[in-house]
This record gives C-alpha cells, sequence and structure tokens, in this order.
C-alpha cells in the first residue's frame, strides 16, 4: 500500500467514528499494526484528522521520535489476518536476523507495534510479527494459515525461507511466550524469550478445552543438545508470574528464568518503557544477544 493510500485509509475510519468506543477501536487497531514510518507519514497531515486522532498520532510520533530521532524504515506487508511482515527492503536479508514475534491474547507485543519496531535497527532485523485469532496459544498454529504448530513451524521456515539470515531471533509476549521457546528451539535461534509467560499445561489447567497443552511438547527433542539460548522473564515482584515462568522448567530443563528487577505487573515491557530502561533490555537481550 502506497503511504498516500494508508494516509486517505486511515482518515477515512478515523472520520467515520461517531462513538468514543469506535474512534479506540480503529485506535487500537493501528496501534497493532503501524510500522514507526507510517506513524512519521500520518503527523504530516495531522491537522486533517479528527481533534481525538490529531492527539493519537501526535502522541505515537511523541513516542516513537522519544526513543530514537532517526524513524526506522519498516515497510509492512500483511500477509494475512494474523500475520504481518516488517522489513527495509534496502538491507541485505543474508546481513541480518529474523525476529519472530509473538503477540499474547490482545494481539500486540505489550506496547503498540510501532514503539516496538523502533527499538530494533531496520538495517539489522526484519520482523515477523504473529498472532492467535482463535486465542489457542499457538498451539493449534495459526488460523487460516497453519493449522498445527508443526505446519506453523514448517511454513515460516518454507515462505520466509529462513535460511537466507544471517540469525533468528524469537520473543513471545504473555500467551506467546511458549510459542516463543519452543520456535527458538526448533529454528535452532540464536535466543529465545518468553515475557510474562506459562507453559500451556498452565493456561488450560481450569479450562475445558480441546486444545493439546504439550502439542509443543511433542515436537521437541530434548535429548539432543539444542544451540538456543531460552529465557523465560517475569516481573520480578509478581509471584504469580514468577510461578508461570518456573512452569517450563519441567518441560525445557534448558531454560532460564529470569526476574526483570524493578517490575511488578505482568505488562513489564511497559514497566521497562515506562521507566525508560526498554532499549537497554532489547539491547541486552536481543539485539546484542549471541
Amino acid at each position: 500500500m502506497s503511504s498516500s493510500a494508508m494516509v486517505s485509509q486511515v482518515l477515512n475510519a478515523f472520520s467515520q467514528c461517531t462513538k468514543a468506543a469506535e474512534f479506540y477501536k480503529v485506535q487500537i487497531a493501528l496501534e497493532n499494526e503501524l510500522s514507526p514510518a507510517e506513524i512519521i507519514e500520518l503527523s504530516y497531515f495531522v491537522d486533517k484528522f479528527p481533534p481525538m486522532a490529531s492527539q493519537f498520532i501526535s502522541n505515537m510520533k511523541n513516542a516513537v521520535l522519544g526513543i530514537s530521532s532517526a524513524t526506522e524504515n519498516y515497510q509492512r506487508n500483511v500477509i494475512s489476518e494474523n500475520i504481518t511482515f516488517y522489513g527495509d527492503p534496502r538491507f541485505e536479508v543474508s546481513q541480518k536476523t529474523l525476529l519472530i514475534a509473538y503477540c499474547g491474547v490482545a494481539f500486540r507485543l505489550m506496547l503498540p507495534t510501532p514503539i516496538i519496531l523502533q527499538y530494533f535497527p531496520a538495517n539489522q532485523f526484519d520482523i515477523l510479527k504473529l498472532s492467535d485469532g482463535s486465542n489457542g496459544f499457538f498451539l493449534n498454529g495459526i488460523p487460516n494459515f497453519a493449522d498445527s504448530f508443526e505446519t506453523l513451524i514448517e511454513k515460516i521456515k518454507s515462505q520466509f525461507d529462513t535460511r537466507r539470515y544471517a540469525s533468528i531471533k524469537v520473543i513471545g509476549m504473555s500467551a506467546g511466550g511458549a510459542a516463543a521457546l519452543y520456535t527458538g528451539m526448533k529454528l535452532d535461534a540464536e535466543v529465545a524469550l518468553s515475557i510474562s509467560g506459562k507453559h500451556p499445561t498452565i493456561y488450560l489447567k481450569d479450562q475445558q478445552s480441546t486444545l493439546n497443552p504439550l502439542a509443543f511438547d511433542e515436537q521437541i527433542s530434548l535429548d539432543v543438545t539444542n544451540v538456543c539460548k531460552a529465557y523465560a522473564f517475569y516481573s520480578a515482584n509478581s509471584p504469580l508470574d514468577e510461578k508461570g515462568a518456573n512452569s517450563f522448567k519441567k518441560y525445557l530443563p534448558n531454560v532460564q528464568v529470569l526476574g526483570v528487577q524493578g517490575t511488578k505487573t505482568h505488562n513489564l515491557i511497559h514497566e521497562l518503557f515506562v521507566a525508560n530502561l526498554l532499549q537497554a533490555f532489547f539491547r541486552q537481550h536481543l539485539i546484542a544477544a549471541r
């Protein structure tokens, strides 16, 4: 989609809103999908938008540029309703890392997507954002793309030709945390991070569900040394999230469970963002991690 078409589409969406609930629905959809460059493009036309939309765009612009004054030039490619690829085609894929990012049940990475993307240099990363529209923790893959975790991994490998990349890294938020760890192992990623995640057996313990909580485990051979460094992060002052993170140990003996000091809520990514510590966290555990 051209930038002018994107601006027109967003303007039209906001212009049709007559109630606050309608406005927030559009806002959330944009927060979940737009790239940093698209936010900056919208800001050039901010005076054409309704007041609430103008304020939203200005706030997002300030958040993006507060991370770095140079906008990361990710181009957005919608693969399906639940899959979006972000990359800057000016840079050679063989010199980049593919970051596979699993969303939680809110279909986001704990913060608006343009903010998250701005932390990762577009000359070093392509980013594949995945959501499970069925809220099934990715145990049955992704609706209308892959009907099992095994198929999901194979389609990621083939459709995005993971062999082209210098490395693969994986992150998953909350309900996407388990999928991230197991994906990292299946793809021999350099590093895989679960943020406030827990093993599916915990999610499904008290639910009447047809989901198989061991669907990930059935795809992993633990008697083979895996090169992927796996980490389960949780808010250090959240006993519930600590218990969830430790639930991985029974099934993934090599996972390192780490509390993030100074955080206390499930959304530790937002806490780090507010405290201006998220850049250092991503740099240490993803960007520079080996």
